[in-house]
């Protein structure tokens, strides 16, 4: 009786009859994500069914029995309910899955949102979880112009795939990003499409791409530029100042403050856990980055989209006199393209990250060392944010002993 009156006060739109409750719960609890089960009990009896809809774990409401924030999902689990029960008061019986599967196909598009609602439940990174929208935006392009109404999980196949990758080469998108949309597409459907069918795939690899940074003296050119203080430039150069000092991401860069510093001796390290990876990166304070510290001690870190970033930066650059012109080579469509553009239209966020990691690296400190700092795990990884030019390398280890020797 107490569980037939939990039900009713858990949900009020329910008719199921007082001697029959029907509750959905999570399969597992530990681990990512995991499958709902719909638990029957009916004269004394328990019942287990799958329901088909798998939700991320920690968006799971026990007590509600539905998602947080995953409103796809929440939709699926009541369709799923009101099969149960309609079938149990027409047949008197107990369904099995069969009974409930739900009717008709699912859709791509469908899936790809519920993965993205999950990620921003999981307070996963902007830029994490906005990719998930640009693939959902692609799929939607190419199945206009391919003259389809919408495509369907089922319809994900090796034929699919390569089609796909082979519009987003017509559309001269570049390969790093043809390889990530591709990756997003694999990692939404993983549950549902056979690996079979993305390993039969011809997938592009992911080709190192030449991107740019800023060495000591552009930093410090920025760090010089005059900005009246209550000019809100002042605190995208702030922003822009703790990513060069810290190798943080962009998403992390709001930690920095009080809270997470340690001292050690004399020394006081800041301790930084990733919200990307998990990982924990630390790293010395240095003079110029406890300044910005203080300076935003009573407020807090300047918050900032990334998008209104990455446009800010690139304006406080050229004020600051990072124009002259740098010729880059990108894959694009398939092929090898050299272009030439003034240095302050290819700043982003994360050409901080990718400074800190060359310049630490011309000062002469270790790989596996900056890499602590850094918080990569591979060498490969770390190579990609590691800009240094033949001539730079030339001039800085002129006065190397094994040249001088």
């Amino acid at each position: 009786m107490a569980e037939a009156g939990r039900e009713a006060e858990r949900d009020d739109t329910q008719t199921t009859p007082a001697y029959m409750t029907i509750r959905m719960n999570l399969k597992r609890t530990t681990g990512k994500r995991s499958s709902i089960r719909a638990i029957i009990r009916r004269e004394g009896k328990k019942y287990s069914i799958g329901t088909g809809v798998t939700v991320d774990i920690e968006d799971w409401d026990t007590k509600r029995e539905r998602c947080k924030t995953n409103t796809i999902a929440n939709a699926k689990i009541e369709e799923v309910r009101k099969k149960i029960q309609h079938y149990i008061e027409t047949t008197g019986c107990i369904p099995e899955k069969k009974h409930i599967e739900k009717e008709g196909r699912e859709a791509i598009q469908d899936l790809i949102e519920e993965k993205r609602l999950s990620m921003v439940a999981m307070n996963s990174s902007e830029n994490s979880w906005r990719s998930y929208t640009t693939l959902s935006s692609l799929v939607r392009r190419y199945t206009e112009e391919t003259k389809r109404k919408e495509v369907y999980v089922d319809e994900i196949t090796t034929n699919y795939i390569d089609k796909f990758i082979e519009w987003m080469v017509s559309k001269d998108y570049a390969s790093s990003h043809i390889t990530k949309m591709t990756r997003i597409l694999r990692t939404v459907t993983r549950e549902r499409v056979s690996e079979t069918q993305w390993r039969k795939a011809k997938i592009p690899k992911n080709q190192f791409t030449e991107m740019i940074y800023l060495s000591k003296e552009e930093i410090e050119k920025i760090e010089r530029f005059n900005i009246d203080q209550n000019d809100s430039l002042s605190k995208v150069r702030d922003l822009f100042l703790i990513g060069c000092y810290t190798a943080l991401r962009y998403s992390d860069w709001r930690k920095v403050d009080e809270t997470r510093v340690k001292t050690i001796g004399n020394v006081r390290i800041l301790i930084i856990t990733q919200q990307k990876t998990g990982g924990q990166t630390t790293l010395p304070i240095t003079d110029k980055l406890n300044a910005i510290m203080q300076k935003y001690k009573a407020d807090g870190i300047p918050k900032l989209s990334n998008q209104k970033f990455n446009q800010r930066v690139k304006e406080l650059c050229r004020k600051a006199g990072i124009t002259q012109n740098v010729a880059y080579t990108e894959y694009r469509g398939g092929k090898i393209i050299s272009i030439t553009a003034p240095k302050w239209t290819l700043i982003s966020s994360h050409t901080a990250r990718r400074s800190f990691a060359t310049n630490a690296v011309m000062a002469g400190i270790p790989f596996v060392e900056v890499m602590k700092f850094t918080g990569h795990k591979s060498m490969a990884a770390f190579m990609q944010y590691v800009r240094t030019t033949g001539q730079e390398a030339a001039v800085n280890y002129a006065n190397h002993p094994f040249f001088t020797q």
